[in-house]
């Protein structure tokens, strides 16, 4: 056993251990040595921050397990939130083609009024205005060939109450000489 017995200069420590430890009787060794205040209080505070260490190590398990759940719902909230983001991302970029599409079978179907409508001045909104232009190029042309064959419609019709009832005989060939109109007056001349 020791024990350290404070003096005003100096501690003293005193130590005693049996001979033998099997037969105590035999005799017993005492040591004693003194040390200066400052390494007993140097030893103090060896102690203390021997004992404060136990207490922060009983914290270990506890910090380290907070700090693995705040960096899982850390790793959560950062994959959620591109997760989130991609999507916006990925709607960003395929909503214009998913509406281009649409577009696309509308003006295969017949429908030439279609338009796609965007606000983009990227590649995707220099796409869907070409669609667009084209869209409406395209029922120009319709509305001016519909036009052209009604006119050209209306004056077959004039051409022909003509040649019913004009009273001369007027036959038509064509650059081979076939016969490509014959009017009933020139059937009644013949």
């Amino acid at each position: 056993e020791a024990e350290v017995i404070s003096g005003e200069q100096s501690d003293t420590i005193l130590a005693a251990v049996p001979l033998d430890a099997a037969n105590p009787s035999k005799g017993v060794i005492v040591v004693e040595t003194s040390i200066s205040p400052d390494m007993t209080r140097t030893l103090n505070g060896i102690k203390t921050a021997y004992e404060d260490y136990l207490k922060l190590d009983l914290w270990r398990v506890p910090i380290k397990s907070n700090y693995f759940l705040l960096l899982g719902l850390f790793t959560l909230l950062v994959v959620f939130t591109s997760l989130y983001f991609s999507l916006r991302i990925a709607g960003w970029i395929t909503g214009p083609v998913r509406d281009l599409a649409a577009a696309t079978e509308e003006v295969a179907a017949g429908n030439l009024s279609v338009s796609v409508k965007t606000g983009r001045k990227d590649e995707m909104g220099l796409l869907i205005g070409s669609f667009n232009r084209m869209v409406g190029e395209l029922k120009d042309g319709k509305e001016s060939l519909e036009k052209a064959y009604s006119e050209s419609d209306r004056r077959r019709l004039i051409m022909e109450n003509i040649l019913t009832n004009i009273q001369s005989g007027v036959i038509s060939l064509d650059a081979e000489g076939k016969v490509l109109i014959v009017n009933p007056a020139a059937l009644r001349v013949l």
